[in-house]
């Protein structure tokens, strides 16, 4: 989980230079590494929605009651590490 902390980061950190305008629907290439790297924490694939203002949210879906189960309790393991 460090290493999405650390990409967290990186993203909200402030750039340097403005970057040029970019498609609206199209995220960040750091956005699909970070999505690559919590679909393997969660074993299902998560999305990324973003708007123009860019906000935004991350979709986890699940399968049953039991995969719900699942994901919740990676969720917690992870918060009690902390």
């Amino acid at each position: 989980m460090r290493k999405v902390e650390e990409v967290v980061r990186e993203l909200n950190a402030p750039k340097a230079e403005k970057e040029p305008a970019k498609d609206k629907a199209a995220l960040p290439e750091e956005y699909k590494q970070l999505s690559d790297q919590i679909s393997s924490v969660f074993n299902t694939k998560v999305q990324f929605n973003r708007s123009e203002k860019g906000n935004g949210k991350i979709v986890i879906p699940f399968k049953s009651d039991e995969d719900l189960e699942r994901i919740i309790a990676i969720l917690d393991k992870a918060n009690t590490k902390e």
